[in-house]
């Protein structure tokens, strides 16, 4: 099975600029990879994130986030239905933090990820499920 999840940057890594001949792409600094961001800020897809849509506690987007306060989690509205009557927690980006590293999207049980960097186009021709990737005409 091939999973179309583009891959996340992580800091420090730098294996981008190791193999470079030319010196083209050099090796950034974390404060560098910081201040310039790395993508494109990442989304929430409410409609399809388990937290906001369903009420389903997760969250596993904020554990693997590793810039300090990129992704937080605030509980989820009153108005939304809850399930059981729980409160859970909902994944907020603050885009003033947000490095675009996509490590949110590399662990969201959704396919396709419902957070990310950009976020991957949803299709309502197939219904999304955890651990199940779309295919064309359904399962």
């Amino acid at each position: 099975m091939l999973d179309e999840r583009p891959a996340h940057c992580t800091l420090n890594c730098n294996r981008c600029a190791k193999p470079c001949p030319t010196d083209a792409i050099h090796t950034l600094t974390p404060l560098e990879v910081m201040s310039l961001g790395l993508g494109q800020k990442a989304e929430v897809d409410q409609a399809r994130c388990r937290a906001w849509a369903r009420g389903h506690e997760c969250m596993k987007c904020q554990r693997v986030c590793p810039i300090a306060g990129a992704l937080t989690g605030v509980e989820r509205p009153e108005n939304l239905p809850s399930r059981n009557g729980q409160r859970v927690q909902v994944p907020v980006v603050n885009k003033d933090l947000c490095i675009g590293c996509n490590q949110c999207a590399t662990v969201c049980v959704m396919t396709p990820a419902a957070i990310g960097s950009p976020l991957p186009p949803h299709s309502d021709a197939a219904p999304s499920r955890p651990g199940m990737p779309n295919m064309p005409g359904g399962y």
